[in-house]
């Protein structure tokens, strides 16, 4: 599949619905870990995705591979108490690339100016801290990133 053909494309190809094809595409080409989190299937999905991968003939090696990496993924979910989406979202509010600097910017920028706005007050700083501590699971740490903004 060429990095071109787009998710329509992936999702043809490997008997899908559009949206898993697309969340194929996406978790193939994406240009950082940013893009990539933002389209991590559920359990029942990568299912679905796994088996067209067997049927449109992935070698076994692949597939073993595949599913070391996604059973680690969901067990590193599982024993999170968080949901699927807050760890999406933490990760991606607390990595640093463009897209996130910019989302991030307009977010201060919309609440200094609600701020002023309503309150007279001007923001003039932002204050982020990251917390770590030790999981339940083994050889496992939890992380929340905190902003204020």
């Amino acid at each position: 599949m060429k990095e071109r053909l787009g998710g329509r494309e992936a999702a043809r190809q490997l008997g899908l619905d559009k949206t898993l094809g697309w969340k194929v595409f996406q978790l193939a080409f994406s240009v950082d870990d940013e893009d990539a989190v933002k389209h991590i299937p559920g359990p029942r999905a990568w299912g679905k995705i796994i088996a067209a991968l067997e049927q449109n003939g992935t070698s076994a090696s692949t597939m073993v591979d595949l599913r070391t990496a996604i059973d680690a993924l969901e067990a590193i979910l599982l024993s999170s108490k968080l949901k699927r989406g807050a760890i999406a979202d933490i990760f991606l509010n607390g990595t640093v690339s463009s897209a996130s600097a910019r989302r991030l910017l307009r977010i201060r920028k919309e609440a200094s100016q609600t701020a002023s706005s309503i309150l007279g007050v001007r923001i003039a700083a932002r204050v982020g801290c990251f917390l770590v501590a030790p999981s339940q699971a083994a050889h496992k740490v939890d992380v929340a990133v905190m902003a204020l903004i």
